[in-house]
């Protein structure tokens, strides 16, 4: 029972020296380096003194159960009395595999007992040692010429950097939520509960009632909607194809296509900045925040949600249903313009009039424009990152159209200083 309780305990601060180890990070930075020293080295002694403990125990056993005298006979008393007994061989063999038997289990005990009680404290310390090696390491590179020389080297790039992703961060989150579910925006208040005793698998499809982004219908409207997405989508989400909604969807459009330039040229130029510093593996597996803390990199937190729209189908008894789902990224919103500048018949305001903003489009001016800021005159050519946006002389606001003639380059600096502004080059 004494050694049981050894092991256990020893097993326990064993297991206390790992826990430390793997939370060194949280304990360092509560308590302090030498607190946690302190810790693993009090855990770790005790580990050992248990175990130590335990074989001494151990030891202390067998000794008592070796120098025990025989119980009621004497040896030769009992082999007198057996020694006229013809023994078969077969029983001497079974005897004997008995033994080998019992001393293999006994043998894998003590093993797993040493390996239990032993062997974890010191995979906790070989763990600590390689966190710590892992620690000199970074510790080392940050402070090395090689680091700091090249951290100045791209501070002006680093700095243009956090001005775009202060840009990014600008954009508000494209929002073409419908109006058409007002009658339900009170749903949440009641809960509605399903207190059949039978057929208790009626709540697998439960309609949804409460989001903006989802129309119960049949499932005729659930196929059709399938076969014709913006036909549906324009009828039962409120997106009727008409001059206000379509510049409205035009301008979400340009917002999604800026914001998704501006992204993507975020992502290159932090590509660039790690391949030109070129930083260990470990540095940026174990320690890839604050390595871009190092050298001032503020990552936006962007959380750009393209919403989807949901026709659902029900069946009243809730065994079977149905969805069609339609996500408006910047491919869709495209498509989604397109579709309703068909509809409208009856185009008078010159809003109404201009051209499709569209990728394509874009594309035709920045090329047109040689990829250069018709301002201040910077180009791709001599900034392959250079952040191009494509911009209307004169705005829309005050009347103008998505034509090429009205239609420039800026870079995102000029673009953002211009706004609403008649710029004269």
């Amino acid at each position: 029972m004494k050694r049981k309780i050894y092991v256990a305990l020893s097993i326990f601060f064993g297991m206390g020296t790992i826990g430390f180890v793997f939370d060194s990070k949280k304990i360092i930075d509560q308590l302090g380096f030498q607190q946690f020293i302190s810790q693993i080295i009090f855990s770790s002694v005790f580990t050992f003194l248990f175990y130590w403990l335990y074989i001494k125990d151990s030891k202390k056993a067998i000794a008592v159960n070796s120098n025990r005298d025989t119980i009621n006979k004497p040896i030769d008393e009992i082999y007198s009395s057996t020694s006229s007994i013809e023994i078969p061989i077969s029983v001497i063999e079974e005897e004997r595999n008995k033994i080998k038997l019992n001393k293999f289990k006994r043998k894998n005990n003590e093993i797993l007992k040493f390996i239990v009680a032993f062997f974890i404290p010191w995979i906790g310390w070989i763990y600590l040692i390689y966190r710590l090696v892992r620690y000199n390491m970074k510790k080392h590179y940050f402070l090395s010429d090689e680091f700091i020389r090249n951290k100045i080297q791209i501070d002006s790039f680093v700095t243009e950097y956090n001005e775009i992703a202060k840009y990014v961060e600008k954009f508000d989150e494209v929002s073409l939520q419908s109006t058409s579910f007002d009658k339900y925006k009170y749903a949440h208040v009641a809960k509605g509960q399903n207190t059949s005793l039978y057929n208790i698998q009626r709540d697998r499809n439960v309609i949804d009632y409460q989001s903006k982004y989802v129309y119960n219908a049949s499932l005729q409207v659930v196929r059709n909607a399938e076969l014709e997405p913006f036909k549906y989508l324009c009828k039962y989400f409120d997106f009727k194809p008409n001059e206000e909604n379509l510049q409205r969807i035009q301008e979400i459009g340009e917002q999604v296509s800026r914001f998704l330039n501006a992204k993507e040229n975020l992502d290159n130029r932090l590509a660039r900045i790690l391949n030109s510093l070129n930083p260990p593996q470990f540095i940026l597996k174990y320690y890839k925040e604050e390595f871009l803390y190092y050298i001032n990199i503020e990552v936006p937190q962007i959380n750009f949600n393209f919403p989807t729209y949901t026709f659902q189908y029900v069946s009243a008894g809730g065994n079977s249903s149905q969805v069609t789902s339609i996500t408006l990224n910047e491919e869709i919103i495209e498509l989604l313009i397109t579709y309703m500048d068909e509809q409208v018949k009856y185009k008078k305001s010159a809003k109404a009039q201009r051209a499709l903003m569209t990728k394509k489009l874009r594309e035709y001016v920045k090329e047109r424009d040689c990829y250069t800021c018709q301002y201040c005159g910077a180009s791709t050519a001599q900034q392959d990152l250079l952040l191009l946006e494509v911009d209307h002389i004169i705005p829309v606001a005050k009347g103008g159209l998505s034509t090429e003639d009205n239609l420039q380059t800026l870079c995102w600096k000029c673009n953002r200083t211009k706004s609403d502004k008649i710029l004269s080059v």
